[in-house]
């Protein structure tokens, strides 16, 4: 079933649009057999980590905002290339 038919991004916390930040750009060792549900969770988890006390404190200070989700940027051997 889709994520979005089984209600999982309010289960973590989200919504429809927001869903896409809590998977923080990193590299995570997974085996091949991980159940979606542990595998949510544990994003869930690093999203918890990544964004401790002290880093939201200097982003709200600094009003910085997630917009990951609308710039995505791709690196070639020719450039790099952003995409809007």
């Amino acid at each position: 079933m889709p994520l979005m038919i089984l209600q999982t991004p309010k289960k973590y916390g989200f919504n429809e649009y927001t869903f896409i930040s809590m998977f923080i750009p990193n590299t995570y060792e997974v085996y091949w057999d991980t159940g979606i549900e542990n595998l949510l969770d544990r994003m869930k988890r690093e999203y918890g980590a990544f964004w401790d006390e002290e880093r939201r404190c200097k982003a709200e200070k600094n009003r910085t905002y997630t917009i990951r989700g609308i710039d995505t940027c791709f690196h070639s051997g020719g450039g790099s290339y952003l995409y809007r």
